[in-house]
């Protein structure tokens, strides 16, 4: 299908911007800053997803965050409405009906290289992933799903992966906490068996001095009578 209406509101650098097309090669030009950039992220944002700068939908706002953005398409016999109001996420329509992003790729086939994509090849394989996709969704639109069902499968088996972890750990920390305690605990009664044995000793020792002492002292008094018995 072919684009033949590109309307813009309240979009990057754009407060309004019009622009009839039809099937014949286009070159924007115009100064740094003039917003050539802008209109070429306002047609990836004709496709699934978030477009060529990856941006969320409140940075995309003129006015910042506070703002909302709306973009219009004619593309063939439809019309397509995509923008985000204040603090919302993006929302989209196809002839005035809601419509899921996916069902873009079935209207239009986009994709983009541009400069800052140079570090593709070098950058983890996640990036590389998402590019493949975008060129395969070009040419099979119901990729769209698949891709999205496999995103969703991934979150859920690393959300799996970082529960089995955190058990995992807390396990550990439990096991080292208790051996911890219990070497705590085993030293608190092993100076408590010491102190008991001190006293047990101390006593001990006591007691035999003083029946020592006592013998001593009735040995004594046993030879004093023997000595005035003389």
């Amino acid at each position: 299908m072919t684009l033949t209406r590109l309307e813009l509101a309240q979009f990057r650098s754009w407060p309004r911007l019009g622009l009839d097309l039809d099937d014949r090669p286009l070159a924007i030009f115009g100064p740094n800053g003039a917003g050539k950039t802008n209109i070429l992220e306002a047609l990836s944002m004709l496709s699934p997803g978030r477009g060529l700068r990856n941006a969320a939908p409140g940075d995309q706002a003129r006015q910042g965050p506070d703002a909302g953005w709306r973009i219009r398409a004619v593309i063939g016999d439809h019309q397509v409405e995509t923008g985000a109001s204040p603090g919302e996420s993006r929302k989209l329509t196809i002839d005035e009906k809601p419509a899921p992003q996916v069902a873009l790729g079935r209207l239009v086939r986009l994709i983009w290289v541009t400069p800052a994509m140079d570090r593709l090849w070098t950058d983890p394989p996640e990036s590389r992933r998402r590019f493949l996709d975008r060129l395969t969704l070009s040419l099979i639109p119901s990729h769209a799903e698949t891709a999205l069902a496999y995103e969703r499968a991934m979150r859920e088996r690393n959300r799996l992966l970082r529960d089995e972890i955190r058990d995992e750990l807390e396990d550990e920390l439990r096991d080292e906490i208790k051996e911890e305690l219990q070497e705590e605990l085993g030293d608190e009664i092993i100076e408590e068996l010491k102190d008991e044995l001190r006293e047990e000793i101390a006593d001990e020792l006591k007691n035999e001095l003083r029946e020592n002492i006592n013998a001593a002292l009735r040995n004594k008094d046993r030879g004093e009578k023997a000595d005035s018995g003389r």
